[in-house]
C-alpha cells in the first residue's frame, strides 16, 4: 500500500471521566506520541480541542486537511473505535485500519486479561522471530 501522510491527528480525550491523573496521563500521553511522530514525518500533529466531542475532531480535521481517507492501526473493540466509526460514517471518510504482525499473533489470546495471554508469550515470540 502506497500512503502519502498529510496529516496526523491525536485524540487524547477521554470519552467518558475517570480519575483526574488517568485522565491526565491519557491526554499527556497521546500529546508526547503526537510531538514524536511530528518529528518522525516532519507533520504538525493535530489535537482534539478541549472538551471537543471525537467525530467533530476526526471532521474538522479531516476537512481542515482535505482528506478523503483515515488511515488508523487497528482499534480494539471499545468506545474509541465506536465514536472514531461512527465520526468516519457519519462524515463520509474512509477508514481503513492496518492490522500489524505484533496484533495478528497477540490479539487471539487477549480475552480474558493478561493471564491466558501470559501463558502464551513465548510461542509468540517464537512466532515473531524475536527470540
Amino acid at each position: 500500500m502506497n500512503v502519502n501522510l498529510q496529516a496526523h491527528l491525536g485524540l487524547g480525550a477521554p470519552l467518558r471521566e475517570t480519575a483526574k491523573t488517568v485522565d491526565a496521563f491519557g491526554v499527556h500521553a497521546v500529546e508526547s506520541a503526537g510531538a514524536a511522530a511530528s518529528e518522525q514525518f516532519s507533520l504538525p500533529c493535530c489535537t482534539a480541542e478541549k472538551d471537543e466531542p471525537t467525530a467533530d475532531a476526526l471532521a474538522r480535521w479531516a476537512r481542515e486537511n482535505a482528506l478523503d481517507c483515515v488511515l488508523t492501526a487497528k482499534m480494539p473493540i471499545g468506545p474509541v473505535r465506536r465514536a472514531v466509526h461512527a465520526a468516519a460514517t457519519a462524515h463520509d471518510l474512509r477508514l481503513i485500519e492496518i492490522t500489524r504482525d505484533y496484533d495478528q499473533a497477540v490479539w487471539p489470546h487477549a480475552r480474558a486479561g493478561f493471564f491466558g495471554l501470559k501463558k502464551k508469550i513465548p510461542s509468540i515470540i517464537a512466532e515473531l522471530g524475536l527470540a
